[in-house]
């Protein structure tokens, strides 16, 4: 199998980081001409709140479950390029056929199937590119802002496509594109097969308290960024703001993040994988508490594009932080744990808790928490 993957047409004559860009901009450039867009679609079919919550929670649940099964098989057997390329083309699938249903009942096991394939998409694709950067010597973060990049511009534009046409074709679009993203699955590299034996990955993690604090930090910080993304939108219609600009808000803060994500292996190699970390939480921190303070949609707009700037340097480091302290044997299941922990568990454990703080206490201790959520996370970090 790691043969054929090796010898795939075109694959070497490709430079490892426009492979890299490809497979972030294709990515996340087909979860842009969906993904903003899907709780809208599902309004509109009349679905209440509580549907929408239940069918939100399963990405979660899945990224909690079964993606670390999926990536410790990827790493024990070596397989982490046919694997990914299998979820994605399962992914298609699965997009695709969220066309027809249209009742709750029917819609679930849909939307579970989608959360099912998805869900181990990005801590394979992030290990693969992540050792692909160390092995060629090129900069993570510059194949990674292209994900960021392409996902603003294509929920900018097909917000248009969208307005003008309707949702109809919006899962076959969805389904089709991300076949080309399986064929930029199939031009990343291979990890071998290591053969000799190497401990456990939780025995690398208990045996390594830096590793430990980055998780439980990275956890946290995971909690705050997912109720930052469940009540923004909702807050910039509170503040006044119309439908526009809650849409400039998701496109602007991912254009925030190229900068940070641009400059992250630079910052890292000059403040070492802490320090940065801890600029990072630092940034998100000044944004959430500029959230609870603002007074207009335009100033949302401008602290969520701080948010942006954090959140780009927080993701990258992350990932390359964590993927320098384990072998290469267990890169996948590393980053399946941090996932897990903070877009996995966090969110489950969150979201509730944001609305409970919203409905008792009002929408500007929710982001109050948040900074607070931040802080305690670069204690944990400051002193492991």
């Amino acid at each position: 199998d790691i043969l054929m993957f090796e010898k795939f047409k075109n694959r070497e004559s490709i430079s490892p980081l426009l492979r890299g860009a490809l497979f972030y901009s294709g990515f996340w450039g087909v979860i842009g001409s969906y993904e903003p867009f899907l709780n809208v679609y599902l309004v509109d079919l009349g679905l209440s709140g509580t549907q929408i919550g239940i069918l939100s929670g399963l990405l979660p649940l899945m990224t909690l479950i079964f993606a670390p099964v999926v990536s410790r098989y990827a790493d024990l057997h070596a397989k982490r390029v046919p694997l990914l390329a299998m979820m994605l083309a399962c992914l298609a699938v699965s997009i695709y056929l969220l066309s027809f249903p249209h009742r709750f009942i029917l819609i679930l096991p849909f939307m579970l199937l989608v959360a099912l394939f998805r869900s181990p998409v990005a801590p394979l694709g992030d290990s693969l590119l992540a050792r692909m950067a160390f092995r060629y010597s090129v900069d993570y973060g510059k194949m990674r802002l292209w994900g960021s990049f392409t996902f603003a511009i294509i929920s900018i534009l097909f917000g248009v496509v969208w307005e003008i046409i309707g949702f109809s074709s919006m899962f076959f679009i969805a389904g089709l594109l991300f076949i080309f993203v399986v064929y930029f699955a199939l031009l990343l590299d291979e990890t071998p097969v290591v053969f000799h034996v190497l401990a456990k990955p939780w025995e690398v993690i208990k045996g390594n308290p830096k590793m430990l604090t980055t998780l439980a930090a990275t956890f946290l910080v995971g909690a705050s960024i997912q109720i930052a993304i469940v009540f923004s939108a909702i807050y910039m219609k509170y503040l006044g703001g119309n439908d526009i600009m809650v849409g400039m808000l998701v496109g602007f803060s991912a254009f925030s993040e190229l900068p940070t994500m641009l400059f992250s292996d630079a910052i890292l190699r000059r403040l070492g994988g802490k320090n940065t970390l801890l600029v990072a939480y630092g940034i998100l921190m000044i944004a959430f508490f500029s959230f609870a303070r603002v007074q207009t949609p335009a100033l949302l707009l401008v602290a969520n594009m701080v948010k942006g700037l954090g959140f780009g340097l927080f993701f990258v480091s992350t990932v390359i932080f964590l993927d320098r302290q384990v072998p290469e044997k267990w890169s996948s299941t590393i980053q399946a744990a941090m996932n897990a922990g903070a877009f996995g568990l966090a969110p489950l454990i969150a979201s509730p808790i944001g609305g409970i703080i919203w409905d008792r206490l009002g929408p500007e201790m929710v982001f109050l928490a948040c900074s607070v959520i931040i802080l305690f996370a670069g204690f944990v970090l400051l002193f492991s």
